[in-house]
């Protein structure tokens, strides 16, 4: 990576920073930068934290009202039988107000477009539409596209959601193929009032109140997601499920480093996937992968604040767990917990294995470089001589500086006993402590195995490979 890529990057993410910290207090400025002009043009709404009010109370129906039918087109519309028609969701009675619950004009756009080759969907700019829980079934005709210019926010009140069963999703899409999602629209999920409450608190373990993902496709195929700006999920922001030949381009996802449980992008049991030209902020990973992830390539990220980038935690309760052919280049970190990462729980199967991380440049990370077959974020966890196996993983041109002060190590590999680590290479790694005056802290190794360059910076503790009888039950 040359120095003036460096420079443009830390110019870059400066710039994120400032958007991030500066140009929002979070939700009291209702949209950032990409939705000034919503706000100016819609006056009617104006969503503050709980030091705010609103300008006039949301009304949300209750489950023991009646419940208007599903509203139809207005009489301005006809049917579109041809290909390529445009759908405005103001066409079939969506108000944009802020206020107003948009759910069921989205649902009627959805399925007028649904029946119509290359439709468009469209939610136009300077509008704020309030839309509740929603699943968007396919299949639908193909190459279709959802295109978001306004902003689209959910019902504040927790109330809304605690009737509902599955608490989990806000907006998904079900087996849908040959679709684009795209536009210069923002989706706002509001988060601050769910990751205020008490059971959002470390100390609940894993047991926590579950939250609505902000975006969910599940049993996709050919899925495109790009230019959009996703902020404020209550807790996952973008998650593909079961998804084949999916594509993440040009998108924005800002959270603040206190938000709990909000990873930018989620991949699990989903292939073929390519994640490009992303500028991610999070209170968890910036992207994390899942058991069931193959063939997946991450470039030019932009990360922080968050967790870092990270495989796991597989093999979680005694699960098998399978990741294969990952790669992730020309990533920039900054100011987050970890750098790169693959993270196993004791007691599981499986293996990772072709995993490359390559041109990775770290600003004030706590944990550069992490290969960790004893993560545990609960406190009951048990020992186990069972593991995932990881093999086959390369750290190639990482350079940057680490935040000594709260680092286990710049480089830091804990692997089993029994299903020690194995060919793990490390090549042309300088990783320096941010404080120029503190002393550099060594690499760690546990049942590490591999080959290192004898130049890298930390030295790398790694040694040589063991002989070491292949089983069945590491592979999938």
């Amino acid at each position: 990576m040359t120095y003036s890529w460096r420079a443009l990057c830390l110019f870059h993410i400066l710039s994120v920073s400032a958007i991030c910290t500066g140009a929002r207090s979070w939700q009291e400025k209702d949209i950032i930068a990409t939705n000034v002009q919503v706000r100016s043009a819609s006056s009617v709404f104006a969503f503050t934290s709980s030091k705010g009010k609103h300008s006039k109370k949301p009304h949300h129906k209750r489950d023991d009202e009646p419940v208007d039918p599903a509203p139809g087109p207005s009489s301005i519309w006809e049917p579109c039988t041809t290909k390529g028609c445009i759908f405005n969701v103001l066409t079939f009675n969506a108000v944009g107000d802020g206020i107003t619950d948009d759910t069921k004009a989205f649902q009627a756009t959805w399925r007028a477009a649904c029946r119509s080759e290359s439709s468009l969907i469209l939610a136009p700019a300077y509008y704020i539409f309030v839309v509740g829980q929603i699943t968007f079934k396919g299949p639908c005709k193909s190459n279709l596209t959802f295109q978001v210019d306004g902003t689209i926010i959910p019902p504040t009140e927790l109330s809304t959601w605690a009737k509902l069963k599955n608490k989990v999703q806000w907006i998904g899409f079900y087996k849908q193929a040959d679709m684009t999602l795209r536009g210069s629209g923002v989706v706002n999920g509001l988060g601050e009032v769910w990751w205020s409450q008490p059971c959002k608190e470390k100390t609940h373990g894993r047991q926590r109140c579950p939250s609505p993902t902000a975006l969910k496709f599940y049993g996709c195929i050919n899925v495109v997601v790009r230019d959009i700006t996703i902020q404020d999920s209550p807790q996952m922001h973008l998650k593909f499920d079961n998804c084949q030949q999916v594509q993440v381009l040009n998108i924005s996802i800002l959270s603040p480093a206190w938000s709990p449980n909000t990873d930018g992008i989620h991949l699990q049991n989903t292939g073929y996937a390519l994640l490009e030209n992303l500028v991610i902020a999070a209170g968890d990973d910036c992207i994390s992968l899942q058991t069931g992830t193959t063939d997946v390539l991450i470039r030019n990220v932009v990360c922080g604040p968050g967790h870092g980038i990270s495989i796991g935690g597989l093999g979680q309760g005694n699960s098998q767990a399978c990741v294969s052919n990952i790669t992730v280049q020309d990533v920039f970190i900054q100011g987050t917990q970890n750098g790169v990462r693959i993270k196993t729980w004791q007691g599981g199967s499986g293996i990772v294995q072709h995993v490359k991380f390559d041109t990775i440049t770290v600003i004030n990370v706590q944990n550069p470089i992490v290969i960790n077959q004893f993560y545990c974020d609960d406190k009951n966890c048990q020992n186990d001589t069972a593991a995932v196996l990881i093999s086959d993983i390369s750290f190639r041109n990482i350079q940057g500086t680490y935040d000594q002060l709260h680092s286990h190590a710049p480089i830091y590999f804990a692997c089993s006993d029994t299903v020690p680590c194995r060919d793990i290479k490390v090549d042309n790694v300088e990783l320096l402590p941010s404080e120029p005056t503190t002393f550099p802290s060594p690499s760690y190794c546990l049942n590490s195995y591999g080959a290192s360059d004898p130049f890298c910076f930390p030295a790398v503790c790694l040694i040589d490979d063991p002989v070491i009888e292949d089983s069945e039950e590491y592979y999938c």
